[in-house]
């Protein structure tokens, strides 16, 4: 889930020489996992890498490994809070009655919680395995892998 005015940017746009003509800022692919909340105004930078289940917090700045279910904050970003899940429903027009109604989460929160080996490091060995594709199915394949 996205927020307004989030950037992402898997390069730097202009290229970066140094004195032997070797280019120094190569793009690199970032990775968001499953049910990852990117609050307002947050940048997605190169080489980022985001667990499922993860918060972003507004104007943060990823540029690196983020854990899964965790809070993270800032610029440079940190992260604040671990082992948390999150929730799509909004409150911004909660009373305070609908605020206690919502202490504690009723429902089964089992598709939030992302414990099993980290899914962005599978994810991660198969991008960085750059493999060649001569055919739709094994693209498929690939994408449903």
């Amino acid at each position: 889930m996205f927020s307004s005015g989030c950037w992402i940017r898997n390069s730097d746009v202009h290229l970066i020489y140094d004195e032997y003509q070797r280019r120094i800022n190569e793009s690199k692919s970032i990775l968001i996992g499953d049910h990852v909340w990117i609050g307002q105004n947050a940048s997605i930078l190169k080489g980022s890498y985001i667990g499922s289940g993860a918060i972003i917090g507004l104007g943060s700045i990823v540029a690196k490994k983020i854990q899964s279910n965790s809070i993270n904050v800032g610029n440079p970003i940190k992260r604040i809070r671990e082992n948390v899940f999150w929730d799509r429903q909004s409150s911004h027009f909660f009373t305070e009655e609908d605020t206690r109604q919502h202490e504690f989460y009723e429902t089964d929160s089992s598709q939030y919680i992302f414990k099993a080996t980290d899914n962005l490091e599978k994810w991660w060995e198969n991008i960085t395995a750059k493999p060649t594709f001569t055919n739709q199915s094994e693209i498929m394949g690939f994408i449903k892998k």
